[in-house]
């Protein structure tokens, strides 16, 4: 597949995620636009395909809350799956491992885990006092670097 129709699929998928009504107390009755309307919009964002093409993974935002979700991009309409149920906070940095078996991610300043089967619950990987931010894996997928203390 081509990187142009791999993007396309992507976009295409994850706002069909966002036009789906994913929570019926969000639709008012009125038709009016209300906070609660508005605070249970998600935002997707951040979408990072496996190495096989077969999924593609994504943060979803939703009141300031972000949530690695990953959804079967072989089938259509694919339903996302959260893999995180954090409840406050941000992340960044999503990637896949090299062999696909993994999604990385940053948080509070670790670097994360999660399988993208949501088999396991999301550990921190290397969990330190330090902040630690901008993770960028390496071209072979064998390394990351990162900024901490405005050191990389």
């Amino acid at each position: 597949m081509t990187s142009v129709r791999r993007l396309a699929v992507a976009a295409t998928a994850i706002w069909c995620f966002v036009l789906t009504p994913v929570h019926p107390a969000a639709q008012p009755a009125s038709g009016r636009l209300t906070i609660d309307t508005l605070i249970d919009i998600k935002h997707p964002s951040s979408p990072v395909w496996s190495p096989d093409s077969r999924q593609v993974a994504f943060v979803w935002e939703r009141a300031g809350v972000q949530n690695v979700w990953v959804a079967d991009a072989s089938t259509a309409p694919a339903s996302p799956r959260a893999l995180t149920r954090y409840d406050s906070g941000t992340l960044g940095g999503l990637f896949w491992s090299h062999d696909g078996r993994h999604l990385y991610y940053s948080r509070d300043g670790d670097l994360w885990t999660v399988d993208p089967d949501g088999a396991q619950p999301p550990h921190a990987v290397w969990p330190t006092p330090l902040h630690g931010g901008n993770v960028v894996v390496s071209p072979d997928g064998a390394a990351v670097a990162f900024v901490r203390g405005g050191d990389v």
